[in-house]
């Protein structure tokens, strides 16, 4: 079972709302795993996990990797990093220049911050 067909609580109403609509953004030749996967995405989502993300980073002064933003926030990797792309690119965070050792393969990764981002 993917992160997708369980999502996290936060999301669950909404998900289940969509769900009960039909609703979903794969297109009727996509494979039953897309279709899935569509139907656990919404705009709202989307704004929710933007603004739950913005607020991890804003409240950690030394910043915040993908991981811990994960972590604190419980909304899963996969759809951490392109909510985080979609701050970075409306210049609401941005890149700390620090790496720290991510816990699951001790790679360096990003600590994202609003640190020098103008309000």
């Amino acid at each position: 079972m993917s992160a997708f067909e369980t999502p996290p609580p936060l999301f669950r109403q909404a998900y289940e709302d969509r769900t009960a609509r039909g609703e979903g953004r794969a297109r009727h030749d996509h494979p039953d795993t897309a279709k899935a996967a569509a139907a656990s995405v919404s705009r709202f989502d989307c704004a929710v996990a933007r603004r739950l993300i913005l607020a991890a980073i804003k409240a950690a002064p030394d910043g915040l990797t993908d991981e811990e933003v994960s972590a604190k926030t419980g909304i899963p990797l996969n759809t951490v990093r392109p909510r985080r792309n979609d701050l970075v690119d409306k210049g609401l965070i941005r890149d700390s220049g620090r790496r720290v050792p991510t816990a699951a393969s001790g790679k360096p990764a990003i600590r994202w911050t609003t640190e020098g981002v103008p309000p």
